[in-house]
């Protein structure tokens, strides 16, 4: 026994003056880390790429990614997490965190980020923000896209219009007025009164309903997000303004007409969007910002990195999370040919690379100035929220309902909801700035 002590002894000595370190052995086996990814087919991509460059630099970590469909993506989840097999790490929606937060499926990135000393600093302060919850970080940001306005600028000269500002400094020239004016003049009808050219193709999309309420000084939920806020006179005027658009204006199709024409056929003027075109297209276009009257504003889509509070790996999650939300994978995004997202981290977005390749973006990137999550991202019921305030909107653009008549509809079940999401105590902390 002696002997063995004494040969352990020598062997780490001899090991320390040979500069070896001495490392227990269950430290050197490789650990499998379970990543679930988000993603359009187009963008798989991009995370392989970071996952060959993260297992060249951790040999000791293996990524097993596993991509579901994007449609089914949350519902799989979901059911992996009740069945105790969620993923080590997931890539998703921000939007869809709140519910699972509450539920306890993520685990809390704030020790792990104290300890190492993660800088948060690097993403934007907006995007970084949205994965914050009270005093908790449940997430770090890979991507965003605030929304702007994709236009035709061919429709533009051949009306004689001035094209829309690029610069936020030029944004007073660019108010609803002024969206109307351009809109109307674009729009244009065959003889027997079908759509030819679209002012403004409406979406009919629930992201129309917040950024709308926010440029004209009005709120979807109250400040801390348990009571409905839309229905006052300035969320009226609101979507009055949108409704008028189609009907007292003809500056933008009927919805039933909207299926007839899509920019990327070349007859749209206008449309509002959160992503590029590309290159392809057989007309020419760019990015314009959002028109505003009393606030400068607009929502913006966003995805990140959580840890499962079910991981056995916790550590090697942390590592896979810091990497493909880091520096490196930034950069590695912004190589890719067309990045369908905004890198979030600022050093990556604002390269003379990223823009290069993206040129189009810089109306966006100036947009996160006022770039906002919908407050209903930080209730347990936003998917239901959302799907209401959509259907909400259609009846209001169709004339079904009046929009006062809409607009208590929507404040009077989006109430219901949250106070029975109260009554069982699922309420989730209201970060976004008002």
């Amino acid at each position: 026994m002696k002997k063995t002590i004494l040969s352990l002894v020598m062997l780490t000595a001899i090991c320390s003056l040979a500069g070896v370190a001495y490392v227990h052995a269950s430290q050197t086996q490789t650990q499998t880390v379970n990543l679930w990814i988000w993603s359009f087919p187009d963008q798989v991509g991009v995370f392989n790429e970071i996952a060959a460059a993260f297992e060249k630099d951790n040999p000791d970590i293996k990524i097993e990614m596993v991509v579901p469909n994007v449609a089914d993506y949350l519902e799989k989840l979901t059911v992996a997490i009740a069945g105790g097999a969620a993923p080590d790490v997931a890539y998703l929606s921000q939007g869809w965190m709140p519910p699972l937060a509450v539920a306890g499926s993520f685990a809390d990135l704030t020790p792990y980020i104290n300890r190492d000393g993660y800088d948060l600093n690097a993403y934007f302060p907006a995007v970084m923000d949205s994965f914050r919850y009270g005093d908790k970080v449940y997430g770090l940001p890979f991507d965003f896209m605030p929304h702007a306005i994709a236009y035709n600028i061919d429709l533009f000269d051949a009306a004689g219009l001035s094209r829309p500002p690029d610069q936020i400094d030029d944004m007073d020239r660019w108010k609803w007025a002024d969206f109307r004016i351009a809109v109307q003049k674009i729009q244009e009808r065959h003889p027997d009164g079908s759509i030819k050219t679209a002012g403004f193709r409406q979406q009919a999309h629930w992201r129309e309903v917040w950024f709308l309420l926010w440029q004209n000084g009005a709120e979807f939920l109250n400040s801390t997000c348990t009571r409905a806020a839309l229905n006052t006179s300035a969320g009226i005027e609101a979507y009055q303004f949108f409704v008028d658009l189609i009907h007292v204006y003809d500056a933008s199709p009927k919805l039933s007409e909207i299926s007839k024409v899509r920019f990327e056929q070349g007859n749209v003027g206008m449309q509002s969007t959160a992503q590029g075109y590309g290159t392809g297209l057989s007309f020419t276009w760019d990015y314009t910002f959002m028109p505003w009257q009393v606030n400068k504003a607009t929502t913006m889509s966003l995805a990140g990195y959580a840890m499962m509070a079910q991981t056995k790996v916790p550590e090697a999650a942390w590592r896979v999370i810091s990497y493909f939300a880091g520096e490196k994978a930034n950069r590695i995004h912004v190589q890719t040919a067309w990045p369908r997202n905004v890198p979030a981290m600022r050093s990556a977005a604002s390269s003379a690379e990223f823009l290069q390749k993206n040129p189009y973006y810089r109306v966006t990137l100036q947009s996160t100035a006022f770039a906002r999550i919908p407050d209903a991202n930080y209730t347990y019921r936003y998917n239901d929220i959302q799907s209401l305030a959509t259907s909400e909107l259609r009846k209001m653009l169709e004339q079904t309902n009046s929009v006062p008549v809409g607009m208590e509809r929507i404040a009077m079940q989006v109430n219901a909801m949250l106070a029975e999401d109260a009554a069982k105590g699922l309420v989730w902390s209201c970060n976004n700035p008002k």
